[in-house]
């Protein structure tokens, strides 16, 4: 190669690094015509065609140029990165590890595999990989950076965190990494760390769809519904027919309480991506929000039918059912009578439907009782005293072959009661003051005391439930006369003066049953905990978001438990006046 040839190819080539594409281009194909065989000018040509997704032509060029010279290990890694972009993932494996046999140092090459075997599911191979280029070369942010997309992915945060930091550190602008920084606040549940990341990367790139994507889904969390609006309406005049962001736009108008707006969106989103199944869940949540059940209804039986195996749907389709009253439908949902011997329960699991189930054996209603029960064997005692006397309750180290965790779905679509048997059979609650121990952490205790029971931390649920966060909860109740025992661990320190927080009696169902059967009242969101209240007669606040199980109506009370009231977040409301207007309730 001439001196001058070799300096024009040197100048296309920071052309090209400089994404000025069409003037490395012309001085690629002048290099050509006059050395056709020139590698380094093939090569420069498949990156512009790899940049400009001309992903065929770029397949082609880097053949010609590995043809050309089996050994030029750089070609083969360019093959690689035009196969990944194809999505044939074996095929550009295959090559990587061509140009790694040519060049076993090369960092860049160990990196590609690295992040070619962690997308197959190879840890250990793909932790090699980026181990031995960060030894190479310690500078190597790509491999750094793939290292802490590995222990993300093994759940070590911390370590992924201080990768993605020093990433951050040596190169403020490196996109990846923030990106993933803030991906791995939003699984620590750090949402404004995660918002302050999302923001930064749009900064640099206003249209990185899954930038704002995953803003959009931040704000939301952060009750920011109405900040997410306009970023996705700025993507979808350039995007109008992206699933994706038409999804999240209706999640977003969801959560401001715009359900009808929100139809609009996801109906569009899922003629897009029929397939997707959470559009559909998100769909029916909001045609139930406007009272539209018989959509809702159809749409959730459809899905059902399409995805027998998908849970979500059935228990979408039971809410419906529910809401309009039909709950023998509901209920027929979770038959799975193949598992259930005549007469004999299996409860290994608690769940609102087990405790559902010990609302209607205590209900004096012969149809509704069991002949036996057979329960966890640590649980024989509590279950004893939960059950009537003439219900046989047998306690075993193993549930039943095929039981899995619990019966309780498959009792409850055999009895299918509704509305009206509950009310004609109302719960006889079991009187258990006097037969369990009296908590030792209330001993000594003036005045009432409420236990406050939080729903799980970020726990998922279909857009617009959600619960009162742990902060919400402790601000308001701080405010009040009364004394809360707080079923959550927290710092004491940071606690006001009238509430304690304390974890020791969740550690089995008979130290929750003596707690609840003993405070003065019991506020609860919607989980199997808070229904215990319920089941004992006990004083039960239930704080509801504006979607909730479909079960409990929309009414303050329930003829499913007497002793419970519920309080309800409407779409535009705070959870601090649900809260606010329950502990009053409990205190009247």
């Amino acid at each position: 190669m001439s001196d001058v040839i070799e300096t024009e190819i040197e100048a296309a080539e920071q052309l090209l690094k400089d994404d000025r594409l069409a003037e490395a281009q012309g001085i690629f194909e002048e290099t050509l015509a006059a050395q056709p065989e020139n590698i380094r000018a093939i090569i420069g040509l498949g990156v512009i065609a790899l940049k400009r997704n001309e992903l065929d032509q770029a397949i082609d060029l880097f053949g010609v140029a590995t043809s050309a010279d089996p050994k030029n290990a750089p070609a083969f890694a360019n093959l690689s990165l035009a196969y990944q972009a194809k999505e044939d993932f074996e095929a550009a494996e295959d090559c990587i590890r061509h140009a790694l046999s040519l060049s076993p140092n090369e960092a860049s090459f160990l990196v590609a595999l690295g992040f070619l075997t962690l997308k197959d599911g190879q840890q250990d191979e793909s932790e090699k990989c980026f181990a031995q280029a960060m030894r190479l070369d310690a500078t190597n942010i790509d491999a750094r950076f793939g290292m802490g997309c590995l222990l993300m992915e093994k759940h070590a945060s911390e370590e992924a965190e201080e990768l993605f930091k020093s990433c951050l550190k040596d190169k403020p602008d490196a996109m990846a990494p923030r990106n993933a920084l803030a991906a791995l606040h939003v699984a620590q549940s750090k949402f404004a760390e995660a918002e302050q990341g999302f923001r930064q990367v749009l900064k640099q790139n206003p249209t990185d769809e899954h930038a704002v994507m995953n803003l959009a889904h931040v704000l939301i969390n952060l009750q920011k519904a109405d900040q997410a609006e306009p970023l996705l309406k700025r993507i979808l005049r350039l995007q109008p027919k992206n699933p994706n962001m038409l999804h999240m736009m209706g999640q977003a108008l969801l959560a401001q309480g715009k359900a009808s707006e929100a139809i609009t969106y996801l109906s569009e989103a899922l003629k897009l991506a029929p397939d997707a199944q959470i559009v559909a869940a998100n769909l029916i949540t909001a045609l139930r929000h406007i009272g539209d059940l018989a959509k809702a209804e159809r749409l959730a039986a459809h899905m059902c039918e399409a995805r027998p195996d998908e849970t979500g749907f059935r228990m979408l389709a039971m809410d419906c059912y529910f809401a309009s009253g039909a709950w023998h439908k509901a209920w027929s949902l979770q038959m799975h009578t193949e598992n259930l011997a005549d007469g004999v329960w299996v409860l290994n699991h608690l769940d609102r439907d087990m405790v559902f189930l010990l609302r209607l054996a205590n209900s004096q209603h012969e149809a509704w009782k069991p002949k036996k029960v057979m329960v966890p064997e640590g649980e024989y005692d509590i279950m004893r005293k939960l059950l009537p006397p003439d219900v046989d309750v047998v306690g075993t180290t193993e549930p039943p072959a095929g039981s899995g965790k619990s019966q309780a779905s498959s009792m409850l679509g055999q009895l299918a009661p509704n509305i009206d048997d509950l009310m004609t059979y109302p719960v006889q609650p079991p009187s258990l003051a006097e037969q369990i121990e009296f908590p030792s952490i209330l001993k000594g205790r003036d005045g009432p005391i409420y236990a406050v029971v939080p729903g799980p931390d970020n726990s998922p649920h279909w857009v617009a439930a959600g619960q009162p966060g742990p902060e919400e909860l402790i601000t308001t109740l701080g405010k009040s006369q009364a004394s809360f025992l707080f079923l959550a661990p927290w710092a004491q320190a940071q606690l006001p003066t009238n509430i304690i927080s304390d974890t020791s009696m969740l550690t089995s169902l008979e130290s929750i049953v003596s707690l609840f059967a003993h405070v003065d009242g019991i506020l609860a969101c919607d989980h199997a905990i808070g229904h215990l209240g319920g089941l004992l007669g006990t004083k039960t606040a239930l704080m509801l978001p504006s979607f909730c199980d479909g079960r409990w109506g929309v009414q303050a009370t329930t003829p499913i438990y007497p002793s419970a009231r519920l309080f309800h977040k409407s779409n535009q409301g705070q959870w601090t006046d649900v809260i606010s207007h329950a502990e009053k309730w409990l205190n009247s």
